[in-house]
């Protein structure tokens, strides 16, 4: 076997490449980090464990859930803050938030829009804007605006109270002269 290698193909690490992914690994990407020490990303991400590196979790902007982070997800969960919400706080995707709250073991909260939301929903609404537009003003999401005209009864053009199918189907319809 050659000199340094403890298998066939296999580089051991030398001290510097270990002090240069030290020095790195948290600002940088694991990438880059591969390119500059010429190793391959597994390679990095083992080598970045063995060494006692791995202080939280790379997510697929390759940005790491920081003590930080945690804390405040779980106050703006407590407090039942929009998922979306959180997400534009903490410069994640939702999809991001909800893995990570999953991984933390907290709750899911389905938070009921306040008096004021609706309102500012219905009055949307009848004033003929869309539903997103609509959960926009409100600071809230499609999903809870939608849920809000059902309770109020509220029908528009853009939603009819039966689901986006019965929507598309109404408009296949007029189209057509069905």
């Amino acid at each position: 076997m050659p000199k340094g290698s403890s298998r066939k193909g296999v580089r051991r690490w030398t001290a510097e490449e270990d002090e240069t992914l030290a020095d790195c690994w948290p600002s940088m990407p694991a990438k880059d980090i591969a390119k500059l020490i010429d190793r391959s990303i597994p390679a990095i991400w083992g080598r970045v464990k063995s060494l006692g590196l791995f202080s939280g979790e790379r997510m697929g902007d390759d940005r790491i859930w920081t003590m930080a982070d945690d804390k405040a997800l779980s106050r703006m969960i407590a407090a039942r803050v929009p998922m979306g919400t959180i997400a534009a706080r903490l410069g994640r995707t939702q999809k991001a938030i909800w893995g990570r709250r999953a991984k933390l073991g907290l709750p899911c909260y389905t938070r009921r829009l306040t008096v004021e939301q609706e309102a500012i929903i219905r009055e949307a609404i009848l004033s003929g804007q869309s539903i997103g537009d609509a959960a926009k003003l409100a600071e809230c999401s499609k999903t809870g605006a939608i849920k809000a005209c059902r309770r109020a009864g509220i029908k528009s053009q853009f939603f009819s109270g039966q689901g986006f199918g019965h929507r598309f189907g109404l408009k296949h319809q007029r189209r057509y002269g069905l």
